[in-house]
């Protein structure tokens, strides 16, 4: 006999919310959301004692108002793995200073690579209240590459950019041919900053970089001049669980 599925849990964790959905078969069969300001870690316990996460298996989605990114450029000397980390986090120090917890996105060869950072105490807060709590985390993951890998094949491999939008911020990913060019994090209510940001950067760029926006946006009210064109994602779960506006 063959032994039953459990049901699927996506938490995300906001700036200033919580929000959850139980997937059973992938059907979302339950949805909670949670307001919480100050510390998000004692929300988190609180949250995870509800019925809504009993017996699943849980995956974090974390804002990237926590996170911290930077493209790594391909080197033309062979780096190990622990030497490409150690790269990484004397960027991040550079620039953020100490206590990130750090992972390298998987590349191809000759490629740029992604670094993602992520306060050490967040990670080790978040593991905990889960180790506690008797429900599976399968997995704890960044807001950009969730949505990213959930939106892959409706982006075609031409240079192009892939934006995610959430209360306060914008996160603005340069793409071309499979590979990562540049990913930062700008901090506006204001899609019109957003767009300035990207014109600006494509006439800095020395590459050629694509006209075409990738938008996730719990606000469809978006729109692009000449010779942007502006596509809409719609990404199953995401991104309203991270907005202020979401409806769950």
């Amino acid at each position: 006999m063959l032994p039953l599925l459990r049901d699927k849990s996506v938490i995300a964790i906001g700036k200033d919310r919580l929000s959850a959905l139980r997937l059973h078969s992938g059907k979302v069969i339950a949805k909670q959301s949670l307001p919480i300001s100050g510390d998000v870690l004692p929300a988190l316990s609180e949250f995870l004692k509800e019925i809504l996460f009993k017996k699943t298996d849980a995956t974090v989605i974390l804002s990237n108002h926590f996170m911290r990114y930077a493209v790594l450029p391909w080197n033309e000397t062979y780096l190990s793995d622990k030497e490409m980390l150690a790269i990484a986090q004397h960027r991040f120090a550079e620039n953020y200073g100490d206590g990130w917890e750090i992972r390298l996105n998987d590349s191809a060869a000759q490629a740029p690579i992604l670094a993602c950072a992520t306060p050490k105490d967040l990670i080790s807060g978040v593991l905990a209240k889960f180790s506690s709590s008797g429900i599976r985390l399968k997995s704890i993951q960044p807001y950009l590459m969730h949505a990213f890998n959930s939106a892959r094949k409706k982006i075609p491999s031409e240079p192009a950019w892939f934006v995610l939008e959430e209360n306060g911020l914008f996160c603005i990913a340069r793409i071309g041919n499979g590979q990562w060019k540049s990913v930062r994090l700008l901090r506006s209510e204001k899609w019109e900053e957003a767009m300035l940001a990207i014109e600006r950067e494509a006439l800095m760029s020395e590459e050629k970089v694509g006209q075409k926006i990738y938008l996730c946006s719990y606000s469809p009210k978006k729109t692009a001049s000449d010779p942007w064109s502006l596509i809409p994602l719609e990404l199953s779960l995401l991104p309203s669980i991270l907005s202020d506006d979401a409806k769950v």
